[in-house]
């Protein structure tokens, strides 16, 4: 992967998942729910916080996510697991994930793509994955507005990168992925230190 699409998918996948943990705490109700994803609590007795999971129509494509992570799924392609703060893409078996996991320990074996064909399936997801991202910060920007995120952003305990054009950074990366046109960054500064905090 080249440097500059590894290293704004870093800034940006970890910018994410903070923002998530906003959207889940914001005042006047569950953003990831509002939106669509189902909340799925942790068993009775476990003290991890809850999963959430978005399903396409028909089920052809589904979303979980974590304060640890993000898997994405596509039938007739295949699943893949992002690790927060690597980007660095993971295969799992198969386009279905049974059950749910709870920590990062409690993921199905992943591994890194090895052949050209598991590697054009994982660019692929990652396509998939970015642009599911994209759709759902134009929601909260055309729902919240921009201002909104901006604040998400500014309470990040530690340097973070800009807020501004984080839709549009994400589908950079979706039509790289997707079809291998150049990286401009949109104007958002992926040149920033991230942040090590992973809940939500």
């Amino acid at each position: 992967m080249p440097s500059d699409v590894l290293k704004l998918g870093r800034v940006l996948l970890d910018q994410q998942m903070w923002c998530f943990g906003r959207d889940i705490s914001r005042a006047p109700g569950n953003a990831l729910v509002a939106y669509g994803f189902s909340k799925i609590p942790p068993p009775d007795g476990m003290n991890t916080p809850s999963c959430y999971v978005w399903k396409e129509p028909k089920n052809r494509r589904e979303t979980r996510l974590w304060g640890f992570g993000i898997v994405y799924l596509e039938e007739g392609v295949g699943s893949l697991y992002l690790e927060r703060r690597k980007f660095s893409p993971k295969l799992l078996p198969g386009s279905r994930l049974d059950g749910i996991a709870w920590r990062a320990s409690d993921m199905p074996r992943c591994r890194m793509p090895r052949s050209e064909r598991e590697r054009t399936s994982a660019w692929r997801l990652l396509a998939g994955i970015s642009e599911r991202l994209s759709e759902y910060e134009a929601w909260v920007r055309d729902d919240f507005g921009e201002e909104y995120r901006r604040a998400c952003v500014a309470s990040w305990p530690k340097k973070s990168a800009s807020s501004e054009g984080m839709p549009e950074a994400w589908m950079e990366l979706a039509r790289f992925f997707g079809g291998g046109e150049a990286i401009s960054n949109s104007g958002f500064d992926g040149s920033q230190r991230i942040n090590n905090d992973v809940s939500l």
